[in-house]
């Protein structure tokens, strides 16, 4: 028999006729994807030149210890399923691969995914592959030349020549028993089947299925192998020691559940064919990076930068929306390649962004930073009172905080806030800030500034008072000012409007002379302030 482009026709006939004739919604699960070393020992039993001494009777037995190469599977040779699926169980030496399963169910099949890379091999082309004929869980993945079908009483094996698919001459060794109402299976396969007759290939990787007619994924499941992405929240990537010294150690967690099993093409694409795994040589001789979208931020201006880390040489990172606030328009990007690109445009309201990095067909899974953005406000301060004789009653009254999110704080230091605090009172003359804030931490900086008399001045030419100056008019736009003699003579005079709010210590052209003078200020609001300047040579 042969498989026509894309379709295991015979393969999937067989599943169909089975699924109708049991009338069950069969549905494959995955439970473990491994990429390792073949070059180099899985473990120390399984090194070249050893054989594996494992007692294939169908009952999957864990010894105790790891490099002893006894009768019984090894602790390292397991890659446990997760809450309770499939466990599934790995190892080989120079003539055969010895695949384990523990639970699963004996009489529907387990199904046997290899890409094996040896001289003259050839692969499926890697669109819209999907041999279980269920569901496209493989569309993405990277070619395969071998399919195993296995149940305690059918069995199936096809290698693919770069045309058809071939069923090969068999030379397994398959075993099957009931453990307590666990299913176990015992699988030897020669590396000559999946080869062609070329013995050992230089890497592998395989991904089981199990057969389940419960409609769902029991559990959930993970998926095994070294991983370019690491393992869990660490900044490295965890390689699996496959140098025959060790436990493999490295794990991708994942799983499914019956509400959503989307999780498990996005598992697989980011796995299988991601990247070789060459003899001796641990991820091609690179390490990937791990995304990191950088901290969750809260801003209150239409700009950001973003904080991703950067890719290594061989990848490219990129930035996508995957959610904004309701009715807002995309923000512009200024290089969605770029890690720490900039963003301008940004609504009120929340961003969710995701920073991923491709290593050619080795996507990771994206990082994810949310930010926030403030809406704008307002607010107007009017000075409301200027100070009185001894200069302590300024006051300041912050008019109408519009927009962002109410109750309003104030401060004038930036320090020490208070909610709802609109008037200052008591101030002494001179410059201002205050800082307006809403209850998400948005804030504005208004400026203001006390009208300021000076008392004395001393026009020396020394340039330190040589002139005395009304400051802080802007508020009294119609103000006067007039000076007096001792004698109650008219020394000087000017106004906002004329622009004259200085005197320069001269009277008709000619130094006035030591002496107390006397200011009347008129604010033009009917508010007048009196008091003495000092003139000092």
């Amino acid at each position: 028999m042969t498989l026509r482009k894309f379709c295991f026709i015979d393969f999937l006939s067989i599943i169909v006729s089975m699924i109708t004739r049991n009338n069950n919604n069969y549905r494959l699960v995955l439970t473990a994807l491994l990429t390792m070393f073949i070059g180099q020992s899985f473990a120390r039993t399984t090194g070249n030149g050893v054989t594996r001494n494992l007692n294939l009777d169908g009952v999957v037995n864990i010894g105790s210890s790891v490099g002893t190469n006894t009768a019984d599977w090894e602790p390292d040779e397991e890659f446990e399923g997760f809450e309770g699926a499939v466990d599934w169980y790995l190892s080989w030496d120079d003539d055969n691969i010895y695949i384990g399963r523990i639970k699963g169910n004996n009489t529907e099949g387990s199904l046997i995914y290899i890409r094996a890379d040896y001289s003259g091999a050839t692969f499926t082309d890697s669109i819209n592959v999907d041999y279980d004929g269920f569901f496209p869980y493989f569309q993405n993945m990277e070619g395969i030349n071998y399919v195993a079908y296995v149940k305690d009483n059918y069995d199936e094996y096809r290698t693919f020549d770069g045309t058809n698919w071939n069923q090969t001459s068999g030379g397994a060794n398959k075993h099957f028993s009931d453990q307590g109402g666990n299913a176990h299976m015992e699988l030897a396969i020669p590396w000559t089947q999946i080869t062609q007759g070329n013995g050992k290939p230089d890497n592998l990787r395989i991904v089981f299925y199990q057969a389940l007619a419960d409609g769902g994924c029991v559990g959930g499941t993970n998926i095994y192998g070294e991983s370019p992405w690491g393992t869990g929240d660490g900044d490295s990537p965890s390689v699996g020691v496959n140098d025959g010294t060790g436990e493999v150690t490295a794990k991708q967690p994942g799983g499914c559940s019956a509400a959503d099993e989307r999780v498990l093409p996005d598992l697989i694409t980011r796995w299988w064919g991601c990247y070789p795994v060459i003899a001796g040589v641990s991820s091609n001789g690179w390490l990937a990076t791990r995304p990191k979208a950088g901290p969750d931020a809260f801003i209150c201006g239409a700009d950001y930068t973003m904080q991703g880390n950067e890719p290594a040489a061989e990848a490219i990172g990129t930035w996508n929306i995957i959610e904004q606030p309701s009715g807002s328009s995309i923000p512009n990007f200024g290089d969605l390649n770029n890690p720490t690109t900039s963003i301008s445009d940004l609504e009120p309201g929340v961003y969710v962004f995701t920073w991923s990095i491709n290593y050619g067909r080795c996507p990771s899974e994206p990082d994810t930073m949310r930010l926030e953005v403030g809406a704008p406000f307002g607010a107007s301060v009017a000075v409301v009172g200027p100070p009185d004789d001894n200069g302590t009653n300024g006051s300041v009254q912050i008019n109408n905080p519009v927009g962002g999110f109410p109750p309003y704080s104030t401060s004038l230091d930036g320090a020490n806030y208070q909610t709802g605090k609109l008037e200052y009172n008591n101030l002494l003359p001179g410059e201002y800030e205050v800082y307006v804030r809403d209850s998400l931490g948005c804030e504005i900086e208004l400026e203001f500034e006390i009208l300021n008399v000076p008392t004395g001045f001393s026009p020396n030419g020394d340039g330190i008072n040589d002139t005395w100056t009304l400051s802080g008019l802007d508020e009294y736009p119609n103000a006067t000012f007039e000076i007096y003699g001792v004698w109650g003579g008219l020394i000087h005079s000017g106004s906002l409007l004329s622009g004259v709010v200085t005197w320069d210590g001269n009277f008709n052209g000619n130094p006035a002379p030591e002496a107390n003078y006397y200011y009347i200020v008129d604010l033009g609001q009917g508010s007048i302030i009196k008091g003495a300047i000092t003139l000092i040579r």
